[in-house]
């Protein structure tokens, strides 16, 4: 064996045989990094030009709702990439997964240049409808022109996440966003502020570094794939060419992926317009919680990428008994491990709040937020690993079925409910996300313990 596959067959996760708990923890944690990493991009933004001026901060400040909510149907459409290609390496048919991956890419970079091409158009409708005005429309239309460019380029390293994700390899995307991120922290300052001769560029400046750095890193996935470095998938430029059965049960799969991950990025702005309404002391707690509530994201995302791998490589091995045992595993592991983290919160919230430096009114508001809805982080976490175990079936629609009856059914309307026709102000829909929290954990559970979605059929194989 070679000294590449050696280091290839190192990274990759084999979640067919041996212990679960322990390789879905080894899976899981880079994916967990790499959660983290994907909001650094914006976050360096921010801070570099908030050197230049307030209102290009708020320019590109209003631009992160639209585009983390084109970044979850990105994410959405690659989810397929994660089932297939699981779900052949699980099979020992490297070469059909090196078809799946080529034609997982195809179909993510063309939807990434549909709604960028479509999301360019009506940046500045878009921007006006969010409030926008004057120069701070104006930094925030030229930013957001560059994101919606730059989409192709986003979405392509999106399915190569997902496709090495499903091989078993969490580390490669990892290491390869390590090195897009700090490109970009590297690249900000020099654009945005002109240093070393270079003209001043502002918010444009802040636009181009993060286009630069994704447009690098989507190359370098390339090279990485067709040099086999991805548990030994070759990609080849005959992958490329369009399978339209194939393509179409990748489209079937990823459409309610993306409907699903969609109605989460939607959801986060009708839940800011809700408490927002309240006043700023109640905009800016729930600015607070919002970021604590972060690590439970990024968290459950992590485990619920790896158990979604692990069920599609134990269906490819025909091992069923062995896919339901890991989704039960990653839904325990996560549920222990939120749980401590909500009871954490709940003891000491004056703690965790206090490292924001807040008047104490806001402090004491971000307080009460928090104790009314952190001991159901463990059911939150447990949810979203369930329906990780169902997407890597190549099963999306339960998902995405759970994921709107509990957000636009249920949580939406009974916030609204409680905050303003009970009166309970902001606090109504902390009370609604505890409670939510808790029912829909059951419902993943049942549907998962009763459901068919064991018997879902190879990709590949016509219906």
């Amino acid at each position: 064996m070679s000294s590449v596959q050696q280091a290839v067959k190192a990274r990759r996760v084999d979640l067919t045989t041996g212990p679960v708990a322990s390789k879905l923890i080894a899976l899981a944690w880079p994916l967990f990094v790499g959660n983290i990493l994907n909001t650094f991009y914006n976050l360096a933004d921010m801070y570099w030009v908030s050197w230049v001026s307030t209102d290009a901060v708020a320019a590109v400040a209003i631009t992160f709702p639209t585009v983390w909510l084109t970044f979850s149907f990105g994410l959405g459409v690659t989810i397929a990439g994660t089932a297939f290609v699981a779900r052949h390496f699980g099979a020992g048919q490297p070469d059909q997964a090196a078809k799946v991956t080529g034609q997982v890419l195809l179909l993510a970079t063309l939807v990434g240049a549909l709604l960028g091409g479509v999301g360019a158009f009506l940046r500045v409708p878009i921007l006006r409808m969010m409030g926008a005005q004057d120069a701070v429309l104006e930094m925030a239309s030229v930013y957001l022109l560059i994101e919606f460019l730059g989409l192709p380029l986003r979405y392509a390293y999106f399915a190569y996440r997902s496709v090495s994700q499903g091989a078993g390899d969490s580390k490669t995307p990892r290491n390869l966003l390590i090195f897009s991120v700090g490109l970009n922290m590297v690249l900000d300052p020099f654009f945005i502020l002109g240093l070393a001769g270079l003209p001043s560029m502002g918010v444009l400046g802040a636009a181009w570094a993060t286009f630069i750095s994704q447009g690098i890193g989507a190359l370098l996935s390339l090279v990485i794939l067709f040099r086999g470095r991805m548990a030994g998938v070759a990609l080849r430029l005959h992958h490329f060419r369009p399978d339209l059965r194939l393509l179409g049960q990748v489209a079937r799969v990823g459409l309610p992926a993306s409907l699903d991950m969609g109605a989460r990025g939607l959801s986060s702005v009708v839940v800011a317009a809700i408490v927002s309404r309240f006043g700023a002391v109640e905009a800016a707690a729930y600015g607070i919680v919002n970021r604590l509530m972060s690590v439970t994201w990024t968290s459950a995302g992590a485990m619920e990428q790896a158990v979604a791998s692990g069920v599609g490589q134990s269906l490819g091995a025909k091992d069923p008994r062995r896919a339901a045992r890991i989704g039960w595993t990653g839904a325990g592991i996560m549920f222990a491990f939120l749980t401590a983290v909500g009871l954490c919160l709940f003891v000491f919230p004056e703690a965790v709040v206090g490292i924001f430096r807040v008047e104490e009114h806001v402090n004491a508001t971000a307080v009460r937020f928090l104790r009314l809805h952190v001991l159901s982080y463990g059911f939150w976490g447990m949810r979203d690993v369930l329906q990780g175990a169902f997407r890597g079936a190549g099963h999306t629609l339960p998902p995405a079925v759970i994921t709107w009856l509990n957000l636009w059914v249920a949580q939406i309307p009974l916030s609204l409910w409680t905050s303003y026709a009970l009166g309970w102000g902001a606090d109504g829909y902390w009370i609604v996300l505890c409670a939510t929290n808790l029912v829909f954990a059951a419902v993943a559970s049942i549907w998962f313990r009763f459901g068919s979605w064991q018997e879902s059929k190879r990709p590949g194989q016509r219906p």
